[in-house]
């Protein structure tokens, strides 16, 4: 048998290359027409938030009803979205217009715009609460921390 041994490795290779890669699908496939530029899951709500760049939109998609509910309009070219650590907002970098869209989940409307100093093109939310954008343009890409706290007060 240790003579063989020498064949059983390539014989198994062989075999594995030999049989058809499958792949599942879990859950369920919604088609999205116009290309998100990105998706955030939203547990609390069991929502899905999609922005689209081209339309200037954030699309809500609830997973309990299994359809798309009303959008909201952003300003011009959301690229990116991430939740605020408590659920009431979703932030959305808006390349176009150089602004951060703080968008209140409960009313489903734009509370408040932040100015930002270059393009933003990605958000991200810490773990103490503050919001980290990363922007490009003006000759060097920055990074920027934004105490959302700060914005509250007028909402």
């Amino acid at each position: 048998m240790s003579k063989f041994r020498w064949l059983i490795v390539p014989g198994l290779i062989l075999l594995a290359c030999g049989l058809p890669a499958v792949g599942a699908t879990f859950g369920r496939v919604v088609p999205v027409f116009g290309g998100a530029s990105d998706v955030v899951l939203d547990e609390g709500r069991s929502q899905i938030y999609l922005t689209f760049s081209g339309q200037n939109l954030l699309q809500i998609y609830s997973l309990q009803q299994q359809k798309f509910l009303n959008a909201v309009t952003t300003d011009q070219t959301p690229l990116s979205a991430a939740l605020s650590l408590d659920g009431r907002f979703l932030y959305v970098t808006c390349n176009g217009s150089s602004l951060l869209d703080v968008i209140d989940l409960n009313s489903l409307t734009i509370a408040t715009r932040v100015a930002l100093p270059a393009q933003p093109e990605g958000v991200a939310v810490a773990s103490d609460g503050r919001v980290l954008i990363s922007t490009s343009g003006s000759g060097t890409g920055t990074t920027k921390a934004l105490d959302h706290s700060q914005y509250r007060q007028s909402m």
